[in-house]
């Protein structure tokens, strides 16, 4: 049941330690349909790259730049984030990891990112996509 991984999910959450990690939990459905406890480290993932224009959601064909500092393909944005959450957006169609960002200036930078992007459901288990 590999896949968008909210589509086959349920109670998606995340687990934010500050200053420390984020991870993301949920019951997603393996391939019997059964639901499984699934959780992915996302600071294994994420990165905090000071004010590029990061992250992307895909709306009915047409792309949305948003201004911030999420990066896929980097790591422990969690050391350097405040006021984590996740929120189903969209009328259900995108997770997005919303934070508060530091920058090289000090200043703190609000920004979101669509996990449906590269998290996956493997069989009820969540995968990182490259």
């Amino acid at each position: 049941m590999a896949g968008t991984f909210h589509a086959s999910s349920q109670d998606i959450r995340i687990d934010w330690q500050e200053g420390n990690q984020t991870i993301l939990l949920c019951q997603a459905r393996d391939e019997s349909g059964n639901l499984q406890d699934a959780r992915i480290r996302l600071d294994d993932y994420i990165g905090n790259d000071n004010g590029n224009l990061n992250s992307i959601f895909h709306e009915r064909h047409l792309l949305i730049f948003l201004p911030g500092n999420f990066v896929w393909d980097g790591e422990d944005f969690s050391h350097s984030a405040r006021n984590v959450s996740v929120q189903i957006e969209q009328g259900g169609n995108v997770v997005a990891l919303h934070a508060e960002l530091e920058n090289r200036e000090g200043n703190w930078v609000r920004d979101v990112l669509n996990l449906g992007e590269r998290i996956i459901n493997d069989n009820g288990c969540l995968v990182f996509r490259k």
